[in-house]
């Protein structure tokens, strides 16, 4: 009887941390002139599994990787279909979603989402709360890593269907 009891008293336990966990994250808004996006904390879960590699980004990162972004982005051109336009004014037509890790190495890595705006307002992603995960959109959804220790990047589409 008081092993049940210290079980449900646990499980009690571990549901009530995991729900605090889970609410008590703050995502930023940030907009600038140049772009605008929602900036999730290091612990920001995907999904229903904890981030163990996840660590806070400060606006000077993301204005770092952002210039890098915007260094690069013919290439996103070059991994379009070609009747997409695809130039710097066009980045400012995707909505951001910016998260932090460490790889490996102890490089700080800023994962970045880019979702073109009509997407976003299907999606309701004005009322970002999580990190959403679109398993196509072409160029519409544009998947961009930057590690900013050494300054390299990865510019993804995210699929054709």
């Amino acid at each position: 009887m008081i092993m049940k009891r210290i079980m449900i008293l646990l499980c009690l336990l571990f549901i009530i941390n995991n729900v605090c966990t889970m609410y008590a994250q703050e995502v930023k808004h940030i907009k600038t002139r140049s772009y605008e996006g929602y900036l999730f904390p290091g612990n920001m879960r995907i999904g229903v599994f904890p981030r163990i590699d996840g660590c806070d980004l400060s606006d000077e990162q993301i204005q770092k990787a952002e210039e890098i972004l915007a260094a690069h982005f013919i290439e996103i051109k070059g991994l379009c279909h070609h009747n997409e336009v695809i130039n710097k004014c066009s980045l400012k037509t995707y909505k951001r979603q910016y998260w932090g890790s460490i790889d490996e190495r102890g490089h700080i890595i800023v994962n970045m989402q880019l979702i073109k705006k009509s997407l976003a307002k299907q999606i309701q992603l004005e009322n970002e709360k999580e990190i959403v995960s679109i398993c196509d959109g072409g160029c519409d959804v544009i998947d961009v890593t930057v590690d900013l220790d050494d300054g390299t990047y990865r510019i993804v589409p995210n699929g054709y269907a």
